[in-house]
């Protein structure tokens, strides 16, 4: 153990007078950092409202995490109100990312999906026929058309789906563009 370091006081109980001089010049030190410069952590609930708008708008908890650099868990610790204070380099990667980005993002406006159905609908395109293309068992699995958001993947296949049906001629491709692919 060294003395004369805060370490020595906090970590090892050390209160010769050495170790209490530099906690307490350590804690003056915080103290007026604190006061000209604001406080070294920063309010969570910031961060916690954009997580939640961003899932909100279709990003997922695990896209946040990796764009963010931050694990998983504590993207949630943020999310649930677990944690009180974040250090600004956690609380800026999570307020930097943009509302409504779907880069990375692992769930689609359901909008989009229910563009392309409703036009499969249109051109004679059951349920049925769009279940069995998407390897579902049975058209009950379709609710997909009905939900806020859905899975890229399923958004993907849905695509699939429409290109073929515009390569017969049955559908507009424009309405491709209309989703922004």
């Amino acid at each position: 153990m060294k003395h004369g370091t805060t370490s020595g006081y906090k970590t090892h109980g050390c209160r010769c007078r050495a170790c209490t001089d530099a906690v307490v010049a350590y804690q003056r030190a915080y103290k007026q950092h604190v006061r000209g410069c604001g406080p070294i952590m920063v309010d969570a609930a910031e961060a916690r409202t954009h997580i939640s708008a961003l899932v909100e708008s279709g990003v997922s908890v695990r896209a946040i995490s990796r764009s963010t650099g931050l694990s998983l868990a504590h993207v949630r610790d943020i999310q649930h109100g677990r944690l009180r204070k974040l250090w600004p380099s956690t609380a800026n990667p999570i307020l930097g990312i943009g509302l409504h980005t779907d880069e990375g993002a692992g769930r689609i406006d359901g909008r989009r999906v229910r563009l392309l159905i409703d036009a499969l609908a249109k051109a004679g395109v059951t349920q049925r026929d769009i279940a069995r293309h998407m390897r579902y068992r049975n058209d009950q699995n379709l609710a997909l058309a009905r939900r806020k958001y859905v899975m890229r993947r399923s958004f993907d296949r849905i695509v699939v789906i429409y290109r073929h049906y515009a390569g017969q001629g049955r559908v507009p491709a424009s309405l491709l563009d209309e989703v922004d692919i």
